[in-house]
């Protein structure tokens, strides 16, 4: 009995020593990713950048043109960048910040006043004052593809609106601040599901578990896998903030597909559904989003459309029960369409000039 004792002992502490090592492999693997480069970006192509003075030849029509043709939104108050008022002579917008070749500016409240062919004056709507020189940011024509299968936008997490991050995780992790990267109930009912159909149905996941998902393991559904995805959890979260981890996922998660390439983080899955930057949205389309998080190919605004409705009133549904929004704000989004765009309309497929961007940037190095 007592060699017994002994033996278990040992067994017990060898299991410990295993899973001890097996934890700082885990940790080295997560830790070489992310605390370095995380993903290969592809590389954007934009339109030109064009200056404006006073007594430019620009119309007030031409103007107007340019707005929409950058994805700006025509509205009757201009509140938020990347909208425009047209009043009888003149041009309200909120032009947004961009990374320009010589500096990075921020957003720009302006009023541009037009005589006839000619832009008058331009008007700093914040300070009073007349500027001599505005520039408007360009377009975003297209993205030539990554190496890999994965294309994105990477965006800080000070960047995403708070409407996004509150619809998130009212829908995909209400606990996501307090929990330690696994929901140990959600975990015990998806075990207790799991074991009652002989398979894997459930997963109980955590944005980490998911974030963990998708960065290092694959969609098989076995024990061993989702085993590793709590201790990486685990891991992540230790050494980890929440931001950080926030951040890696609403850049990480698959939103759809085109061709062959994947969408991933809302703010491509933004520009492909809806034409627009993901902080230009409105809660309606956030929910549409969020909703595909559960399944992008199910409930796919193009290949699907009525699930893709459904599904994204069940999520304003969720937010209604929270108590994030009324009941009259309910109603007015859930009877809204979907309205996105047809695919590939935002984003230009590869005509022959891009083929020779994409050849030049090659001969230049921008790729291996």
């Amino acid at each position: 009995m007592y060699i017994l004792k002994k033996k278990l002992k040992i067994l017990i502490f060898l299991l410990l020593i295993i899973f001890v090592l097996y934890g700082l492999y885990l940790y080295h693997k997560i830790h070489k990713l992310i605390s370095g480069s995380v993903w290969i970006f592809p590389t954007e192509i934009y339109s030109r950048i064009i200056n404006f003075e006073p007594g430019s030849l620009c119309s007030k029509r031409q103007m107007s043109s340019l707005l929409a043709q950058s994805m700006y939104q025509k509205v009757h108050h201009v509140m938020l960048p990347g909208e425009y008022r047209l009043s009888k002579n003149s041009i309200e917008l909120i032009r947004r910040a961009f990374d320009f070749p010589d500096f990075n500016e921020g957003e720009f409240h302006v009023k541009l006043y037009f005589r006839k062919k000619h832009l008058k004056k331009i008007k700093n709507i914040e300070s009073n004052r007349n500027f001599s020189f505005f520039r408007l940011d360009p377009k975003l024509i297209t993205i030539l593809k990554s190496k890999g299968k994965e294309n994105r936008i990477f965006f800080d997490r000070s960047k995403y609106p708070d409407i996004l991050i509150k619809t998130l995780l009212a829908i995909e992790d209400k606990r996501f601040y307090n929990h330690i990267g696994i929901n140990i109930s959600s975990i015990a009912r998806a075990f207790l599901a799991n074991i009652s159909s002989g398979r894997m149905i459930q997963g109980g996941s955590t944005l980490t578990q998911q974030l963990i998902k998708n960065l290092f393991l694959t969609n098989d559904r076995s024990i061993w896998r989702k085993i590793n995805e709590i201790y990486m959890s685990l891991i992540l979260e230790c050494f980890y903030e929440k931001d950080r981890i926030l951040e890696l996922y609403l850049n990480a998660v698959y939103l759809g597909q085109v061709g062959n390439q994947q969408i991933r983080g809302f703010p491509l899955a933004s520009l492909y559904y809806f034409g627009r930057p993901i902080n230009e949205l409105n809660l309606d389309q956030y929910a549409l989003l969020v909703g595909m998080v559960k399944g992008a190919s199910i409930y796919n605004p193009w290949t699907h459309p009525a699930s893709a409705l459904i599904r994204r009133n069940i999520v304003l549904l969720s937010l209604y029960h929270q108590k994030y929004i009324t009941k009259n704000v309910y109603d007015d989004l859930s009877n809204r369409s979907l309205n996105v765009q047809s695919r590939n309309s935002v984003l230009a497929s590869y005509s022959d000039f891009l083929q020779r961007v994409y050849l030049e940037l090659k001969k230049n190095a921008y790729f291996n």
